[in-house]
C-alpha cells in the first residue's frame, strides 16, 4: 500500500502526460526546463520541470541545474511525502464502506481492470476496494524499481545543504483534484486507460526521451494516438482542468512569497510550464521577465 500511495502521491505529471491533449496545442515555452524568474530590485529566482519517473536517466540531474541549484537560497516542490500525507493519501484511494467497484463499472471493465491490475501485484479482492481514480493513476505509472524521482532527489539535496524546504500543494488539495472527477469521468478514464495499457510503457519511453531534449512540445503532442473519438476529447479536457491548468494557477499564486524573497529554486511537473495556460505564462502575465536558462 504505502508504495502505491508513493507512487500516485508523484504521479500527477505522468497522468498529464498520459492524456495530453491532441490538436492544436500551443507553443508557448515548449522548450526548455530551467527558467530564470525576475523582477527589478529582487534576486532572480529559478523554476525547474521535472518528470516523476524513477529512471536515472532524470534522476542525475544536469550540471546547470546542479548549479543553479547549489546557489538557491531555498527549495520548493509540489508536495512534501510524509507518513501523515501517505496515510490520508491511502484511505482517499478506498471505496466509502459499502462501495462496490463492479457496479460503478459494469462486469465487461471491472473483470479486464482485475486482469490488468494483477500484473501490478494486486488481486482481485484488493483491487474492488479502490476508487477508479486510483486504479487509473496506478496502471498509467510505469512500476517503479527505487521509488526514486526527480523531486525526491531535490528534496534530499535540499535538506543536506541546510535549505528551508516549502511545498505548493497539501495531500488534501492533492486529493481533491481526483475526489472532485465525476464518477462518470473516472470511470471514463478508467476505461480509456485500461484499454491502451499496453502502449503506456512506449508512450512512457517516448516521453522520456522529449523531456531529456528539453521539449515540452513534444512531450504534449506525443500522446494524440490516445484521443480515438470525441468522448475521449471531452474525458481528456476533464481531466486537464483539474490535474494541470487549476493547479497552474493555484501553483503560480503559491510561489509569489517564495519569488518575493529572490533565490528560490521552485520545482513542478514539466507540463505545468508549457503553454498559454502554464505556470510560466502565469507568472509572465504577473510581470516576471522569464528567461530560459537549460
Amino acid at each position: 500500500m504505502k508504495k502505491l500511495v508513493s507512487v500516485a502521491l508523484s504521479c500527477l505529471l505522468v497522468a498529464a502526460v498520459g492524456f495530453a491533449a491532441a490538436g492544436d496545442a500551443p507553443a508557448k515555452f515548449s522548450k526548455g526546463l530551467l527558467w530564470k524568474i525576475e523582477k527589478t530590485a529582487t534576486r532572480p529566482s529559478y523554476v525547474f520541470g521535472t518528470i516523476h519517473l524513477d529512471d536515472v536517466r532524470v534522476t542525475d540531474l544536469p550540471a546547470p541545474v546542479k548549479k543553479t541549484f547549489a546557489r538557491s537560497r531555498s527549495f520548493t516542490m509540489e508536495m512534501i511525502i510524509d507518513e501523515a500525507s501517505t496515510q490520508k493519501f491511502a484511505t482517499s484511494m478506498l471505496l466509502d464502506e459499502g462501495g462496490d467497484l463492479k457496479t460503478l463499472l459494469g462486469e465487461p471493465l471491472f473483470a479486464k481492470t482485475t486482469e490488468v491490475m494483477r500484473e501490478y501485484g494486486m488481486p482481485g479482492e484488493i483491487t474492488a476496494r479502490f476508487k477508479p481514480w486510483a486504479l487509473m493513476l496506478t496502471l498509467i505509472t510505469p512500476k517503479q524499481k527505487r521509488g526514486i524521482i526527480v523531486d525526491d532527489v531535490l528534496y534530499q539535496e535540499a535538506l543536506q545543504q541546510h535549505k528551508p524546504v516549502h511545498q505548493m500543494e497539501s495531500v488534501e488539495e492533492q486529493i481533491s483534484v481526483f475526489d472532485g472527477l465525476p464518477m462518470e469521468v473516472q470511470v471514463g478514464l478508467l476505461k480509456q486507460t485500461v484499454a491502451h495499457h499496453d502502449l503506456i510503457p512506449g508512450i512512457v519511453e517516448k516521453s522520456t526521451q522529449a523531456y531529456l531534449k528539453r521539449d515540452l512540445g513534444a512531450m504534449w503532442e506525443i500522446n494524440n494516438s490516445m484521443m480515438e473519438d470525441e468522448a475521449d476529447k471531452n474525458l481528456n479536457d476533464a481531466f486537464l482542468q483539474r490535474v494541470l491548468y487549476d493547479r497552474n494557477t493555484r501553483m503560480a499564486e503559491r510561489m509569489q512569497p517564495r519569488l518575493a524573497e529572490g533565490g528560490a529554486f521552485i520545482a513542478v511537473g514539466a507540463l505545468h510550464l508549457y503553454g498559454d495556460k502554464g505556470v510560466l505564462s502565469l507568472l509572465q502575465s504577473r510581470g516576471y521577465q522569464i528567461t530560459r536558462m537549460y
